[in-house]
């Protein structure tokens, strides 16, 4: 019979195991508190669904976190680049002005980003982000700090992740597999990424572009394994896009996507399917603006039903 201490434990355990785990990274001229705001509403329909689909005695609960980007823009500095729709409605009226929640950011919060830029410059444009760095090191002790589930990612936190999949030194140090307790390196790889309203890394299309040649370096995408067709435990991506994005152009998004699909045909002697029949890389379009598509219910359960898929 378990001792009071020992079923503690399990019941530590299990709450552990039952929780899914999500990192959010917010888009240009939000924050963390923004873009949990907004996010509140996707959050407590995960929750409930989660719920209601797995055991009663043991249900599954979700858990968000958010990232602040590390720089803030001074109102000098808010001229209309990169994400002028920061998290915002679906509402078409919302696509040539800030969203409400970057209205309340403009007197309440600070406005962030993830690097700087010239005025007027776009991070497709760019040939270098400021500051990049310092957000690739948060991105990395956030995910060495807790084992996520998921990252979703918004516009630039969307450029970022994908800058960051995308380079080998990074993947290898970040999930190169060993344990926490032994170089530092994570002990579990986030099983999805959600990348919406994405845009073409310039700084790094080098990366993306060779992603193909390089199989033996990109490990992390198909779990560590070397086999005719990914495993069902590796990463998966779906990309959420706008069919026509008024802020970051839809092929810029679909430009990024396909260079991720390529590693997986590439490596794949007849599908690009995972080993459970779910697409690695799949993608989830939607009528709406450059938002997350809160406002949209069939992309709101696609993207649901994804996660609770790869869960």
């Amino acid at each position: 019979m378990a001792t009071p201490q020992q079923q503690q434990q399990q019941i530590t355990s299990d709450a552990h195991e039952n929780m899914v785990r999500i990192l959010c990274l917010h888009g240009k001229y939000d924050n963390a508190e923004t873009f949990k705001t907004f996010l509140t509403p996707f959050r407590r329909e995960l929750e409930a669904k989660l719920v209601a689909t797995t055991s009663f005695e043991n249900p599954k609960h979700v858990q968000f976190d958010y990232l602040d980007a590390p720089f803030i823009i001074g109102e000098a500095q808010g001229e209309k680049n990169d994400d002028m729709i920061a998290t915002g409605s679906n509402n078409p009226s919302s696509r040539t002005r800030p969203s409400a929640a970057t209205s309340v950011n403009t007197n309440t919060h600070d406005k962030r980003e993830w690097w700087t830029l010239p005025p007027g410059v776009r991070s497709f444009e760019a040939t270098e982000y400021g500051g990049f760095q310092q957000s690739a090191d948060l991105v990395e002790k956030a995910i060495l700090n807790k084992n996520y589930d998921f990252i979703l990612c918004h516009s630039q936190g969307s450029i970022l992740m994908a800058s960051l999949l995308c380079n080998p030194v990074w993947t290898r140090r970040v999930f190169g597999g060993g344990t926490r307790d032994n170089g530092g390196i994570s002990s579990k790889k986030p099983k999805g990424y959600i990348l919406n309203g994405c845009a073409w890394p310039k700084p790094f299309e080098e990366y993306l572009e060779n992603l193909h040649e390089n199989d033996a370096s990109w490990s992390w995408l198909l779990g560590g394994m070397d086999q005719a067709s990914p495993p069902a435990s590796s990463p998966k991506m779906l990309f959420v896009m706008a069919r026509d994005d008024p802020v970051n152009p839809t092929k810029g998004a679909e430009r990024v996507r396909d260079c991720f699909r390529k590693v997986v045909v590439a490596t794949s002697s007849s599908s690009p399917l995972s080993g459970d029949g779910l697409v690695a890389v799949d993608t989830c379009y939607h009528d709406g603006d450059h938002s997350f598509p809160v406002n949209d219910k069939e992309a709101m359960e696609h993207i649901m039903h994804w996660i609770m898929d790869v869960v």
